[in-house]
């Protein structure tokens, strides 16, 4: 079973009224229909996965699920209240909420589960008004995901530099994956430190995680 969808459901409620963007074979939003939600609409850019989706849903009732051939959140339907983005780059995220910012805002809770470029997709979210609410890591298949659960508020939003990099929840959780992560990332980072000459920014990167380490 996928560990990270795993994970993503966790942290849906009955309450939530779902859009699964970029739904794939759909098996988180099967995973949520059987926590307890009434709707899911599985949204994906591509026939073959969304038929694939469909396929695996054929013995759930069809009033609890909508299937929809349309590009990121552009065609969530106006009663969705949750969306989730997962399994793609944290650019590729940025790019299909800023598509539809507007409907993005209204959402109660949205939830991000980036690849990679998580820094950029914090700042992303910061700069345009989300707050971080919750963020969870998993590992699979030898590598960290990072899970983000934000929400948009009309407050000035501002994390540090080290906040965007580390998650701000995810620093004060302090969690085996996480410090796992980054001693992993410290040899990398040090790997580097040997072969390149004044390279500031990794050298940047070695103090911020020495110190979160501490």
């Amino acid at each position: 079973m996928n560990k990270r969808l795993e994970k993503v459901a966790e942290l849906l409620d009955k309450k939530d009224i779902l859009a699964d963007i970029g739904c794939d074979h759909g098996y988180l939003g099967i995973m949520a229909l059987n926590k307890g939600i009434e709707f899911v609409q599985f949204i994906d850019n591509k026939i073959g996965p969304l038929n694939q989706a469909k396929k695996n849903c054929e013995n759930i009732d069809s009033k609890k699920i909508q299937f929809t051939l349309a590009s990121g959140i552009t065609a969530i339907e106006e009663h969705i209240n949750t969306i989730c983005i997962c399994g793609m780059g944290g650019e590729l995220i940025c790019d299909i909420l800023e598509e539809n910012l507007s409907a993005a805002k209204l959402l109660k809770k949205i939830i991000l589960q980036p690849n990679r470029n998580e820094p950029n997709l914090r700042k992303y979210l910061m700069t345009n008004g989300f707050v971080i609410t919750n963020e969870e890591i998993v590992y699979e298949n030898s590598k960290y995901y990072e899970i983000i659960v934000c929400h948009y508020t009309n407050k000035m939003i501002e994390y540090a530099e080290e906040e965007l990099l580390f998650g701000p929840v995810l620093m004060k959780k302090r969690e085996e994956n996480f410090v796992n992560k980054w001693n992993e990332k410290l040899v990398e980072f040090l790997r580097i430190q040997q072969v390149s000459n004044n390279n500031f920014e990794n050298d940047h990167k070695i103090d911020l995680v020495k110190n979160i380490l501490k």
